[in-house]
């Protein structure tokens, strides 16, 4: 593989000094089983990788290997204020608790990525603790996603999403996933999320981490191991009844787990046969259940008033 560096000098109208960003990608076009696609993932400082390190805090200047970011940072560990402890070892991207309608985000982009499978693995954390709600109290999540680029749409839409996970204050969370390239084409990976303003903010206005990330080309195979249930359907949803009908083509006993909108669990049980599930005991409000049955699961979103 080769990476390609580009160097570009951009003036924001709403800035009196030039904010500049290095646009540094692999070209994947040489891409071998085994190889790591991502350049920089750890956030190195300079004085551990000279060619792709960054120093100090980083807003204006995109790090090395990096495509773009929005409302997003470097930092280094501090334990003093909301940046708290890196994963990798110096360094960590840091989205903004809030930054408006637009949200936050960072990507990196990986050109002619061949056909087979591949996976990602990455760790956030959150600077409090967030809710997936909007302004207005209703379901919004932050997403890890890949996107490739659509001719017609003239933009970078996304065809494999991912929620990023919630968490208690500065515990960092493992994401690792899967995903299957059918083409080859230039890919982004994207981490997003949005916080709102100080007048109206979201149950996301806190800072959120993204750091240790890879993307790796695990196999020339077009196809992944089957392990989601197939046709699962819960009712009613929404639903203001004390008991709901889980349904699938999967037959056997169902192990049902329920998380509210912290990402707390808040039911852990098991369904045999026919028996419904009680939600009496449940606020209402948004929650995903996870449903399990003989190894294979699936999650759906789940609607209480």
């Amino acid at each position: 593989m080769k990476k390609i560096t580009l160097l570009f000098g951009i003036t924001l109208c709403f800035s009196l000094l030039p904010t500049s960003f290095v646009f540094s990608q692999y070209d994947a076009t040489n891409a071998q089983v085994g190889d790591e696609l991502t350049v920089n993932g750890m956030l190195s400082t300079t004085a551990i990788d000279p060619d792709e390190g960054v120093n100090g805090n980083g807003g204006a200047e995109v790090p090395y290997g990096w495509n773009y970011m929005q409302g997003t940072n470097y930092a280094p560990t501090n334990t003093g204020n909301t940046n708290g402890v890196c994963h990798s070892e110096d360094r960590q991207f840091k989205m903004y608790a809030m930054n408006g309608n637009s949200g936050s985000f960072v990507n990196q982009q990986i050109t002619n990525l061949p056909t087979g499978t591949f996976t990602y693995d990455y760790w956030t954390k959150w600077a409090g603790v967030p809710e997936y709600v909007n302004e207005e109290g209703e379901l919004l999540e932050p997403k890890f996603t890949i996107r490739i680029f659509d001719t017609e749409a003239d933009s970078w839409v996304a065809v494999h999403e991912e929620v990023i996970p919630l968490s208690e204050n500065q515990i960092w969370a493992q994401t690792t996933g899967s995903w299957v390239n059918d083409e080859v084409r230039d890919v982004r990976i994207q981490w997003y999320k949005r916080g709102g303003n100080a007048a109206n903010p979201t149950g996301m206005n806190k800072s959120m981490f993204v750091d240790s990330v890879s993307f790796t080309y695990t196999s020339t195979s077009l196809s992944l191991e089957d392990t989601s249930l197939t046709d699962l359907k819960i009712y009613p949803n929404p639903s203001s009844d004390d008991f709901l009908t889980i349904s699938t083509a999967e037959q056997g006993d169902k192990y049902v787990k329920l998380f509210n909108v912290t990402g707390q669990m808040v039911m852990n049980t098991k369904l045999v046969q026919d028996q419904k599930l009680n939600i009496s005991s449940l606020s209402a409000g948004f929650y995903l259940a996870e449903v399990s049955i003989n190894g294979r699961s699936d999650t759906i979103k789940l609607v209480i008033r």
